[in-house]
Order: structure tokens, then C-alpha cells, then sequence
């Protein structure tokens, strides 16, 4: 094996070092997700869209947020209520 070679190898193995780091840190993202507390609440609920035939029912999960602004005008801190859907029929997106 030449040296290129054994650079290359060293290379390939740290990039799936690299790919197992990132899935280990998405699926506690996602444990994260279903968490409730003060900060982040999650949330599922049956979800209809479309009308007549193409009318579609699912379960929809969302996590729910607040985020705070402050008016640079009045000087007041807005709270402003965010969500993001993160699964659809249990599978996530």
C-alpha cells in the first residue's frame, strides 16, 4: 500500500467517524424534541388537509417555542409563540 493509499484509508475511516457522530447527535435532537418543560413543549394532534377525494387526515407533531424580542423603540421585550412540525405520522422530517 503506497502512502497516498494509507492517507486515503486514514481519510475514509475518520469520514465515517464523522457520519456516526452525526447520527448519534440527530437521534438526541429528536429525543430533545419530545421533551416538555419550561422552555420547548411538544405537541401531537390529528391534522386535515385537502378537500372532497383528496381530502388527507394525519398525526402531526410539533414543538412549540417562545421567543423573546426586544422593541428597540419602547424598550418593551415582545414574546412572539413559534412551532415547527418535526414528525408526520410518526415518521420524522
Amino acid at each position: 500500500m503506497t502512502t497516498r493509499e494509507r492517507i486515503y484509508a486514514k481519510i475514509k475511516v475518520n469520514e465515517q467517524k464523522i457520519q456516526e457522530l452525526l447520527d448519534k447527535n440527530l437521534e438526541l435532537e429528536r429525543k430533545s424534541y419530545l421533551l416538555s418543560d419550561d422552555v420547548q413543549q411538544y405537541k401531537e394532534q390529528m391534522r386535515t388537509t385537502g378537500r372532497g377525494k383528496n381530502k388527507k387526515t394525519y398525526l402531526e407533531g410539533r414543538i412549540y417555542w417562545i421567543d423573546k424580542f426586544k422593541d428597540e423603540d419602547t424598550g418593551k421585550t415582545i414574546d412572539i409563540e413559534r412551532s415547527r412540525a418535526v414528525r408526520i405520522d410518526g415518521e420524522w422530517i
